[in-house]
């Protein structure tokens, strides 16, 4: 019998790089996030999404606007369903 506990919690908008910290503290290696975001601080989710890269983190996304877009491009794996809304502003 195989059993597997993986956490999984929404990240939204994020304001500071302690947010994306304070998230990355929580992850291990295989979790999987969804991700909700209107976007927020480009450092904050820049660094974020080199965490979800080293944790090899899979990511749901339901919106991703912005710094969150970025975040989600850095996820070894994302499931970005048809009709979501994912933008990166230049």
């Amino acid at each position: 019998m195989i059993s597997l506990l993986a956490a999984m919690f929404t990240i939204g908008e994020m304001t500071s790089k302690e947010e994306a910290t304070t998230y990355c503290n929580l992850l291990e290696k295989g979790d999987t996030v969804i991700v909700d975001s209107s976007g927020g601080s480009l450092d904050a989710f820049m660094s974020l999404g080199d965490c979800l890269y080293d944790k090899e983190v899979n990511v749901i996304v339901k919106k991703a606007l912005s710094g969150a877009a970025y975040m989600v491009s850095a996820a070894p794996k994302s499931c970005i369903y048809k009709e979501i809304i994912c933008t990166w502003f230049i």
